[in-house]
């Protein structure tokens, strides 16, 4: 009998890339990052008040991925992360699309500027394999709007958008949480700037 996918896991890692997409750094923009521990941002946590409520991934006409997070992570490392969102150079203007006679494209939404972001959206687990999506993504800087009211958990929500990468980039087995996932897996990430895929999950 076929298992179908509940929920999701509550956990996301965010590590910061360099403008290439090519390689990972701390939130600093300048240490490498190596580890898990080396996340820009984690969304969720196994004990504590800080949950993932809800986690969205639509797309756009042209392929383009959004990811949107409802949580309520908000610590000093998340203030930190959201002031590299605020400062990010994000262009206004949305670049024509061209397609060159192999079906190349350059150009489009979904290669606006910005600093560059790997998420990787941890899913739940169908018993046997765990949902995972990895992408390049911008944030976008409408993020982090707080909600505040009495008897409530103060809360927002994170928008990030997929950008294109100009070569495959591997997400390595370091950055895919064995709480989650079986050692020795990775994902690779076309030029197109997302995956979605089904990993064998945790021992």
């Amino acid at each position: 009998m076929a298992n179908g996918f509940w929920g999701g896991s509550g956990i996301k890692y965010v590590f910061r890339m360099n403008d290439a997409g090519t390689a990972l750094f701390q939130v600093d923009g300048t240490t490498a990052a190596t580890t898990l521990a080396h996340a820009s941002m984690k969304y969720g946590a196994t004990s504590g008040d800080f949950i993932v409520e809800s986690t969205d991934e639509s797309f756009d006409e042209n392929g383009a991925l959004t990811f949107k997070v409802s949580h309520t992570c908000i610590d000093a490392g998340y203030l930190t992360f959201e002031e590299v969102v605020k400062a990010s150079t994000t262009s206004s203007v949305t670049k024509n699309e061209k397609i060159d006679e192999t079906g190349r494209k350059i150009g489009g939404s979904a290669n606006a500027g910005g600093t560059k972001w790997l998420i990787v959206n941890v899913g739940a687990s169908n018993g046997t394999k765990r949902y995972v999506t990895c992408a390049v993504m911008t944030a976008k800087k409408s993020s982090g709007g707080l909600s505040m009211k009495a008897g409530d958990i103060m809360s927002t929500t994170d928008e990030f958008t997929s950008t294109k990468i100009d070569a495959a980039y591997t997400v390595a087995d370091a950055m895919l949480d064995d709480a989650y996932f079986a050692t020795s897996q990775t994902v690779i990430i076309p030029t197109d700037g997302w995956k979605r895929s089904l990993l064998n999950k945790e021992a």
